[in-house]
């Protein structure tokens, strides 16, 4: 299994407002107008089977496995420096 999404998960901000209910995305509002809905990484989840990547739900922070054939949003995050 690969690592998670390290890049798009580090933009992740649990004390933005309304994160965790049933407010705002848990993200930092710097980075703009962000859906309360889960968001592809373009990390493939497991190694042995390439139709699951790692994705990232902003309503609530957790990141887990998804189906690439589902249908979620997409935010560009640049890795390391």
């Amino acid at each position: 299994m690969r690592s998670r999404p390290e890049s798009l998960a580090s933009i992740i901000d649990p004390n933005a407002s309304g994160c965790g209910g049933f407010g705002g995305a848990c993200i930092d509002p710097i980075f703009g107008p962000t859906q309360r809905d889960i968001y592809w990484s373009s990390s493939t989840a497991d190694s042995s089977d390439s139709g699951n990547a790692w994705v990232v739900y902003f309503g609530d922070t957790s990141v887990a496995r998804g189906g690439k054939a589902g249908g979620f949003y997409a935010r560009a995050v640049r890795g390391g420096s």
